[in-house]
């Protein structure tokens, strides 16, 4: 084995320092955009859930109305003598 000079002793453990610096960036780079994409993918799925429920909702107005429309056609509205 050749001897190594005083001065590039250090260059090796610099450049597999240096390796292990910029793998780190890129992991951690990697974990935030999986992150936000784990949390985009809740939210939509959040608004999907609220757009249904607000679809049931709706639904559920319309048989009641039909339901109090058929058992007294004459009144507009079941508590206010409007007809």
């Amino acid at each position: 084995m050749k001897p190594v000079a005083r001065g590039e002793r250090g260059a090796a453990l610099l450049a597999v320092l240096l390796l292990v610096a910029v793998t780190g960036a890129i992991a951690a780079a990697a974990m935030e955009a999986l992150s936000l994409s784990r949390a985009a993918a809740a939210n939509a799925a959040a608004l999907d859930q609220g757009r249904a429920h607000a679809d049931g909702v709706e639904q559920l107005a319309i048989l009641i109305i039909d339901d109090l429309i058929l058992a007294n056609p004459e009144r507009s509205m079941p508590a206010g003598a409007w007809n």
